[in-house]
């Protein structure tokens, strides 16, 4: 690709072609590479680069988190005016290669010697400063828009994560209420007979569950005893159990055999029932005087 004519470039228009040649012969041309970086910002600054080939990257905070992409740039326009407007200033963004370039520079010196023969050349520097000035705030503005967007997102996406943070210990502090519930329906002493050892235990497999067991004073030394395992787990399990369990204490205070008794628990949950939970149960009754065991 041949390098631009200088007389496209928009700041050198209307010059004379004896001018145009002075101020051209006057610019030293250099190439870069791709990837280069030809300015760097917050560097003091005395030139203003003009793209003859290839294309240009102008970027601000290059390597942060804050990194912007500014604008690209290809043969015929030009960056760093500022620089020449404001003597002393550094460079506001830095500039970068894109591609291979070839850039024609133009110093501070030949700028106001152009300037004192050409004014109306100030007048296209402010008009193109002007623009980029417009095209910069519209950008900003842009930006602003999506970063707002983007932390009203996380906004709501931090109160949703909070509303479920407090869901969970809603629902652990009630199954912790619920176990402990559950434990305190389970016999707290075991019976003491003479000749016979009592023992029991029961870990459920998760905070509730539908296992449970029961010991029961029947009186002249008779003891009934319940093992029993609600299918399923959980919440459902525990509260059926709690169902089961009232139900077979309520029928075994009427002295009835645990055939009999287990019968009528049975069609109470049958009448009671809709979900289709079942219960496997062992109740039997202990003589201690004579070691007979109905079950």
């Amino acid at each position: 690709m041949s390098a631009i004519n200088m007389r496209d470039v928009a700041l050198f228009a209307a010059l004379s072609d004896g001018a145009l040649d002075e101020i051209t012969a006057a610019m030293p041309i250099s190439r870069w590479p791709a990837g280069s970086v030809i300015y760097q910002e917050g560097e003091p600054g005395d030139s203003l680069c003009i793209v003859r080939e290839g294309t240009i990257e102008v970027i601000k905070a290059l390597n942060t988190a804050e990194e912007w992409l500014v604008r690209r740039m290809g043969p015929g326009n030009f960056v760093g005016e500022l620089v020449l407007l404001e003597p002393g200033s550094i460079r506001s963004a830095t500039v970068r290669a894109l591609t291979d370039v070839e850039i024609a520079s133009l110093g501070r010196a030949e700028f106001d010697a152009l300037l004192a023969h050409q004014p109306h050349v100030a007048a296209e520097l402010m008009e193109t400063l002007s623009r980029r000035l417009r095209e910069a705030n519209d950008s900003t503005i842009r930006d602003l828009r999506q970063k707002n967007s983007e932390l009203e997102t996380a906004y709501r996406a931090l109160q949703e994560a909070q509303a479920q943070i407090i869901e969970k210990e809603r629902l652990e502090r009630e199954l912790q209420l619920a176990h402990d519930l559950q434990q305190s329906m389970l016999p707290r002493e075991l019976p003491v007979a003479a000749g016979y050892d009592f023992g029991a235990m029961m870990t459920p497999a998760q905070a509730v569950g539908g296992d449970f067991y029961d010991f029961m004073d029947l009186g002249a030394g008779r003891i009934g005893i319940v093992v029993a395992d609600v299918s399923d787990k959980g919440m459902s399990a525990a509260l059926f159990m709690a169902l089961t369990r009232s139900l077979i204490r309520a029928e075994a205070s009427r002295g009835v055999s645990p055939p009999e008794a287990l019968r009528r628990v049975n069609y109470h949950l049958l009448d009671m029932n809709e979900s289709g939970m079942f219960v496997t149960v062992l109740y039997g009754i202990l003589d201690t005087t004579s070691g007979d065991f109905l079950y």
